[in-house]
């Protein structure tokens, strides 16, 4: 495990190797785990490679609030599905130690999203934050996934996430199914 003194050496070897990917996932893996600036902004420069943005993403959401404004600038620019919800991800893991304000809008804000995985993602965040202003818009998109027909895996990992969130929300207003 990485500790103290470390993030040099691992920004050393992660310039020195540039054309292994598994060792630079790796890596970032490890620089994640450090409370340094340097392994920071290692991350967030990661973010540029696509072979590295997904294990960038994971490792800037262990860096906690900090992260946040790299990680939502990163949401808001990305067009990659996959990266954004590596994103969703990474906030969702912070909002289990922060209820930063910041955390709340960018989960708001992809609930209006069409896409069920990250609408998943931010709905887990918002029954993590455990902020009450979330229970309407919940209950909203509750009723728009129970009115939906699909059966599809994403659609059902929705609806049980909103059952989660709204029962960590308001245990006595959901019943048991």
């Amino acid at each position: 495990v990485a500790e103290w003194e470390q993030a040099e050496r691992l920004l050393m070897l992660l310039q020195k190797s540039s054309d292994n990917i598994d060792r630079q996932t790796t890596i970032l893996k490890l620089l994640g785990t450090l409370a340094s600036d340097q392994a920071f902004e290692a991350l967030k420069q990661a973010l540029t490679n696509p072979a590295l943005t997904p294990t960038a993403l994971a490792a800037l959401g262990q860096q906690g609030e900090k992260a946040i404004p790299a990680l939502a600038s990163f949401l808001e620019s990305s067009t990659n599905s996959d990266h954004r919800l590596a994103a969703m991800q990474a906030l969702s893991a912070i909002a289990t130690q922060s209820n930063a304000p910041p955390l709340f809008t960018q989960f708001m804000k992809a609930l209006d999203t069409e896409e069920p995985k990250i609408q998943t993602e931010a709905v887990k965040g918002l029954g993590n934050l455990g902020d009450r202003r979330a229970i309407q818009p919940l209950e909203k998109l509750n009723l728009k996934t129970w009115t939906n027909p699909s059966t599809s895996p994403d659609m059902m990992a929705l609806r049980k996430m909103l059952s989660w969130s709204l029962w960590q929300l308001s245990p006595s207003a959901h019943t048991a199914e």
